[in-house]
């Protein structure tokens, strides 16, 4: 049995997590504190969220060692949470966990004797926390193509990765056809589900500038109504709105990107803040490889003419998968962990790894 942490910031976190577990739901299990609605048949434990209550410490009486990122003190529901994911991984009899993401389940995985595999996200991870936990892992993941890899980034956390490229339920069948939500030419804006700062007066530059085609907006949204906008507020299925659109403007979240870029379609992203500029290095990498353009709210002409320069993604511009090739990698070793961590990890970097503990 594998284990799939899901972190509970977003959606994206737990729709991989699905998308994995669905490929073998009996070998798989999925421990997270988000509400996501999961399929039916996917074995999932929620476990206590990892909020603040009155239980905790003032952060004033206390230290946060380095290769933490968040460390109370004083809350009995972390040592619950803590013992309920121990639990079930000895109930489960789980071999090996996949953490997307949380250094601190990492590390309470590896003083357990537990192998893990850590999924990278973009962003400045340069922190003792990152570098530790990646580290200690057996393996790393990263869902984008080795291409899009900052140069930034040490040589044995490149050589430890196994680069699935963008993943989406849809990058290896074939895309269905759907009717058009709108029935008419439009413009999206896909607000992700982690939040956004979108407002009134992005939003009004957007509706003068594109008018008449109506700005379709699609996600979590909070935004006044407004003439020529439509809100189609939280769908189950984005897929139709991003087919149909004829331009997409949107968040810069991994799950977002890849849905969208799963359709052939280079978009305008607009990256929200995020811990580590997580969306701010994605959209740089995917800028740098002609799969977007930067949304420039005073000089929205130049954005679609850069735009309509690379309107049209061919078959070849990027890797896709659906974790196929991951439980391919995962079958091909019998499920020997060992196995599959030797054969993915250089090991005569070992030294070079553990540099970063000096």
């Amino acid at each position: 049995m594998i284990a799939y942490y899901a972190h509970s910031h977003g959606n994206g976190h737990c729709n991989y997590a699905q998308l994995f577990a669905q490929k073998q739901p009996s070998k798989s299990v999925i421990l997270t504190d988000s509400d996501f609605d999961f399929d039916d048949n996917l074995n999932v434990t929620r476990l206590e969220n990892e909020n603040l209550n009155n239980e905790a410490w003032s952060e004033e009486h206390y230290s946060k060692p380095d290769y933490m990122h968040y460390a109370p003190l004083g809350m009995q529901k972390i040592s619950r949470r803590n013992e309920a994911i121990l639990h079930e991984i000895n109930k489960h009899k789980i071999q090996f966990v996949i953490v997307d993401v949380s250094v601190e389940v990492a590390t309470l995985l590896r003083v357990s004797s537990i192998p893990y595999a850590y999924v990278r996200m973009f962003g400045n991870r340069n922190d003792m926390g990152h570098l530790q936990a990646y580290h200690a892992a057996s393996f790393l993941l990263a869902y984008y193509p080795k291409e899009l890899e900052p140069k930034e980034t040490p040589d044995w956390v490149v050589e430890k990765t196994v680069y699935l490229g963008f993943v989406s339920a849809t990058s290896k069948t074939p895309i269905p056809t759907y009717p058009n939500p709108i029935a008419k030419k439009y413009i999206l804006l896909l607000q992700g589900m982690g939040g956004n700062d979108m407002n009134s007066t992005l939003l009004q530059k957007l509706v003068s500038f594109f008018y008449p085609v109506p700005i379709v907006v699609v996600g979590k949204n909070s935004l006044p109504q407004m003439e020529n906008v439509i809100n189609g507020g939280i769908v189950v299925n984005t897929a139709p709105y991003i087919q149909h659109a004829d331009m997409v403007i949107a968040g810069c979240g991994m799950n977002t990107v890849s849905e969208v870029l799963s359709y052939g379609k280079p978009f305008i992203g607009k990256p929200e803040e995020r811990p580590f500029e997580e969306q701010k290095w994605l959209l740089k990498a995917l800028v740098e490889n002609n799969l977007a353009v930067l949304l420039q709210p005073d000089a929205l002409d130049r954005t679609v003419a850069q735009y309509t320069a690379i309107n049209t993604l061919g078959e070849e511009a990027m890797d896709r998968s659906d974790f196929s090739e991951l439980w391919d990698l995962f079958e091909r070793y019998g499920f020997d962990f060992e196995k599959v961590s030797s054969n993915v990890s250089i090991t005569n970097n070992r030294k070079e790894q553990s540099d970063i503990c000096n």
